[in-house]
């Protein structure tokens, strides 16, 4: 079987390096941005698991008062979130066309 795309780790490199400033601008953004050390947002590629999940029940373990909100992609994920505890937990939808609140 034969490709035609093919990874080059020069044009990976490059490409990184073009995102530079992409990263400089967010992590400047970040300043300006108001937070609420009382809420925290989790997301994950594969809906509510693996690190994120871990890292939000080491949260509400360690502060119960904590309000937790997962962004997820569909209404099976937004059920898996609300299984996790349904008094800290909230989803968000966030479809392909957009983000979007959900009901909480």
């Amino acid at each position: 079987m034969t490709t035609t795309a093919r990874f080059g780790f020069a044009s990976g490199n490059l490409a990184k390096i073009w995102a530079v400033p992409k990263y400089v601008f967010g992590f400047i953004l970040s300043w300006f941005v108001p937070r609420d050390r009382s809420s925290w947002i989790f997301g994950s590629g594969i809906g509510v698991g693996e690190g994120a999940l871990a890292v939000a029940r080491e949260l509400q373990r360690r502060h119960p008062e904590t309000r937790v909100v997962w962004a997820v992609a569909d209404e099976e994920e937004a059920e898996s979130a609300r299984s996790e505890d349904s008094s800290r937990c909230s989803a968000t939808d966030a479809p392909a066309s957009g983000p979007r609140s959900g009901p909480e």
